[in-house]
């Protein structure tokens, strides 16, 4: 492509890397989408997320990813946990993992609705990394609304998550 990578290193402190590209003009603009613009105008800001994780690192990774978009976002170390926040609170998202100690996802899902009725329509999130299809169509048969696999990036979550603003 006509470009170049440059490297300079000294041992002990440190490793500087860059690089020269050369990129053909065009008179093209660049355009968005319908669907691009739907999303952007639409704002998370309003959005009341519950995560319930139990690995204090993917708490963090979640904290950090939707804190650009001011999602209201309480967190839930446990099923537990889970079941006292929305005993208090009301959401419009639960993202919840699967395999957790003492209670898992499904447990939780099963007792939220025995405790807050069939009038709670609150979308339960199955999120976990074993979403084979398999896996899947049983997190659905269970009641969960949707399953998001992890892990997820920011750009992939903020696409799954604009769908429960947007849909309220």
């Amino acid at each position: 492509m006509g470009s170049e990578l440059e490297v300079q290193s000294t041992l002990g402190q440190g490793s500087m890397f860059g690089f020269y590209l050369v990129l053909p003009l065009t008179d093209q603009v660049a355009t968005t989408s319908e669907d691009d613009r739907e999303e952007v105008a639409v704002s998370l800001d309003q959005l009341r997320l519950l995560y319930v994780e139990d690995m204090e690192p993917n708490r963090f990774v979640m904290k950090a990813m939707v804190k650009p978009w001011s999602v209201q976002l309480d967190l839930a170390e446990s099923g537990q946990q889970a079941l006292e926040l929305v005993a208090e609170k009301e959401y419009d998202l639960v993202l919840m993992d699967i395999q957790m100690p003492e209670m898992d996802g499904v447990e939780t899902l099963r007792q939220i609705r025995a405790r807050r009725g069939s009038a709670w329509k609150t979308p339960v999130v199955a999120f976990t990394a074993h979403a084979q299809d398999k896996e899947a169509q049983k997190y659905k048969a269970e009641g969960f609304a949707d399953v998001l696999t992890k892990p997820t990036g920011p750009d992939a979550l903020k696409s799954f998550l604009h769908q429960f603003v947007v849909n309220k």
